[in-house]
């Protein structure tokens, strides 16, 4: 695999990766915040401390009941959600860079007649400032062609598919991935609110088993389990599509 491939799969595991922890925020304080705490608690003992009123046996048992019952999650639950907004950029992103090497690899090696025969938009001024940096740059302005958007699954299949003659399955990878755009739009722009739209677009992502049944008017509210499935499925999808691009 080449290093145009494999910086772009580094940056989107790093970047999930910081999303899950994001996503998991409150259950870190806590921890954190017990940890700390008994540390400091074990050297007063170890000092010959034994008086419970210095001690802090009633907040550790208060912490981790805080902990057990996930007390502190209704709190955090809007940066839960938002992590799934940030996921689907991250996604978009990822793509994006994949496939900016995708182009290079082709222009280097033996590329389809699609983007052989790509017609370009540019001023003088933008072809003269590519001077030694095409293979940098110009991935670029193939990207922007009009038409191109890594923005959701059919797009990206078939832009793929056009210019480097590479299927992406419709399976429940790929469905995890719709629906998990679909619940961004709703999350952006609809307040959570589940609607007619997002309906419409979740009737294609079957099967998946990401939030599997959803009803109009149901207020979205996504666990860390479901975000983490949807990370998952995200590298998944990014590493076996360059994989596909590899090969």
């Amino acid at each position: 695999m080449n290093d145009g491939f494999e910086q772009a799969l580094i940056a989107i595991r790093k970047n999930v990766e910081a999303a899950l922890q994001l996503s998991d925020l409150d259950r870190g304080l806590i921890e954190h915040a017990i940890t700390a705490i008994e540390e400091r608690d074990n050297r007063l003992k170890t000092a010959g401390i034994d008086n419970h009123r210095f001690l802090a046996g009633n907040t550790i048992a208060y912490l981790k009941n805080i902990r057990k019952n996930d007390s502190l999650r209704p709190g955090f639950q809007a940066l839960v959600n938002q992590t799934i907004v940030l996921l689907t950029s991250y996604f978009s992103s990822g793509i994006s860079q994949l496939f900016r090497a995708a182009v290079v690899a082709a222009l280097k090696g033996n590329p389809s007649d699609y983007l052989r025969d790509l017609p370009l938009k540019l001023s003088v001024g933008e072809l003269s400032r590519l001077g030694n940096d095409l293979f940098t740059e110009l991935p670029y302005f193939v990207a922007e062609t009009p038409g191109i958007s890594f923005q959701d699954t059919k797009s990206i299949s078939r832009t793929f598919k056009d210019f480097f003659e590479v299927d992406v399955p419709r399976d429940t990878i790929t469905n995890n991935i719709t629906a998990g755009m679909a619940f961004r739009h709703v999350l952006v722009h609809n307040g959570g609110i589940v609607d007619r739209s997002c309906i419409k677009q979740l009737d294609t992502a079957r099967p998946r088993n990401i939030r599997p049944v959803v009803t109009q008017g149901e207020e979205l509210n996504f666990t860390t389990d479901e975000v983490r499935a949807l990370a998952h499925a995200m590298v998944d999808y990014i590493e076996r599509l360059a994989c596909a691009l590899a090969s």
